[in-house]
């Protein structure tokens, strides 16, 4: 009996030396977990912020779009009036 006892102790023992390494494993992998779910966090925001980049562009670039064709509207009816003036001096 006592040899029995002395058999589950052993194998007590045995199976409590291996929670320590086990809980350290079990702490390093959430570290890792950690570390990359900030990673994650980081590349989310990167994302984000480059999302409101590219609206922020795609809006400028419509501006000017909106802007040249103005200006080339302008150009055009600038050109038929002096064409226009030019015509009539001829004419006088």
């Amino acid at each position: 009996m006592v040899i029995q006892i002395q058999i589950f102790y052993d194998k007590i023992n045995a199976i409590r030396t291996q929670i320590p390494p086990e809980e350290a494993r079990i702490v390093g992998f959430t570290k890792e977990i950690d570390t990359l779910s900030r990673q994650n966090d980081a590349e989310r925001n990167r994302i984000s912020n480059d999302q409101l980049k590219l609206t922020t562009t795609i809006n400028l670039i419509r501006d000017l779009q909106q802007r040249l064709k103005e200006a080339q509207d302008t150009q055009v009816a600038l050109e038929a009036s002096i064409s226009r003036s030019q015509g009539i001096i001829r004419d006088n």
